[in-house]
């Protein structure tokens, strides 16, 4: 006769209870890892709009503006945030066709883009940028002034930061800086 043996309780609890604990060790390198790659994403973005506007500025031969894009609840773009300092929502490139200054309407958009929750991400100095018909971006010809994007992403006790830099002629530098408090 031949026996058949299945596996008892205690060996099936045995294993559930070491996958639960490398689990339980791995989930907050995976945690890093993602709030990384938001940021990175994030940068990207940055960067990509940047480069659309003076691209757009010198086929047009007319300025653009960026500013913090605000959005409503439903995630339609409304309007560049008057908090210019808070561009945790987005980026938005637009022209202003009106030549009243920095004035954006729907018509004047050349693009938007939009960040994923849970980011902090602000300008300092805290402006509108100006990207001039050469593609410089303004006040001044000077690649000497620098203007600097901080990107935070806080989840539970960890917070994720990185720095974008941005010159008067377009140049993006990318620093990460992990696990700040």
């Amino acid at each position: 006769m031949v026996l058949k043996r299945g596996l008892l309780l205690f060996e099936l609890l045995v294993v559930l209870f070491v996958l639960v604990t490398l689990t339980c060790l791995a989930a907050p390198i995976f945690a890093t890892a993602l709030m990384a790659r938001k940021s990175e994403i994030s940068y990207q973005l940055i960067q990509d709009i940047i480069a659309y506007a003076r691209s757009e500025a010198l086929r047009q031969s007319t300025i653009v503006y960026l500013c913090p894009a605000k959005y409503n609840r439903n995630g339609v773009l409304v309007s560049c945030n008057r908090n210019v300092a808070d561009w945790s929502q987005g980026v938005l490139a637009f022209i202003d066709y009106s030549g009243k200054g920095v004035n954006y309407s729907s018509g004047g958009r050349v693009k938007a883009v939009k960040f994923s929750p849970n980011l902090s991400i602000n300008l300092y100095p805290s402006q509108i940028l100006q990207i001039n018909p050469d593609s410089t971006l303004a006040p001044g010809a000077s690649a000497n002034l620098l203007w600097t994007f901080s990107i935070v992403q806080k989840k539970y006790s960890v917070a994720y930061k990185s720095i974008v830099t941005l010159n008067t002629y377009g140049v993006t530098n990318y620093q990460k800086i992990e696990d700040v408090e």
